[in-house]
């Protein structure tokens, strides 16, 4: 198909794949201004967020045309796939740990639903079967979505398998332990 009528690119195909967005600009001044590392870290992260989008080569053109040398958009394109390689690698164990912390809360959840319901009423005082389940339920739900959305933004070394599961699961282990720990009393008779 080409385009037609009063198009200035008549005649010519059209694309078959659109344009990346603009590479952030390279700094014209040089590396003494603005450190070269800089840059490529920039740039690096510019090629990750497009890199769904469009072709590596795609991205590469649009980076050459910015203004950044060869070498910088071949260092940049190198840490662009370490990136996309760590956050692939990671996602196994991302998913484990969040079937953990689930696993988890739903253990915390039954079993501290279980002692509140086995407490005796007592008259004239708040009754912990009837008032405190639904105050569990909802500090065990926030603690489950404060655990999801640390999950979600820490970045362990995939290549440490053991250890990056163990960091994932550190703090919604604690958010866990809090919650827990405030309803043992009333758990406790």
């Amino acid at each position: 198909m080409t385009p037609t009528g009063d198009d200035p690119r008549a005649g010519e195909p059209m694309p078959t794949e659109p344009e990346p967005p603009a590479a952030p600009p390279a700094d014209p001044a040089g590396p003494d201004v603005w450190e070269g590392l800089e840059q490529t870290t920039t740039l690096a992260t510019w090629m990750v967020h497009n890199e769904a989008a469009f072709t590596a080569e795609a991205l590469d053109r649009s980076a050459l045309q910015a203004g950044y040398a060869p070498e910088m958009v071949a260092e940049a394109r190198r840490r662009a796939h370490a990136q996309i390689h760590a956050a692939d690698a990671i996602k196994p164990i991302r998913k484990t740990a969040r079937l953990l912390v689930l696993e988890l809360y739903v253990a915390v959840y039954v079993i501290l639903g279980v002692a509140l319901a086995r407490q005796p009423a007592t008259p004239g005082v708040l009754d912990f079967r009837e008032d405190a389940l639904p105050v569990l339920t909802v500090t065990l739900v926030i603690g489950l979505v404060a655990s999801a959305v640390f999950l979600g933004f820490i970045q362990p070394d995939p290549d440490r398998p053991a250890r990056a599961l163990a960091l994932l699961l550190a703090i919604p282990l604690l958010f866990l332990g809090g919650v827990a720990g405030l309803c043992l009393p009333f758990v406790i008779s």
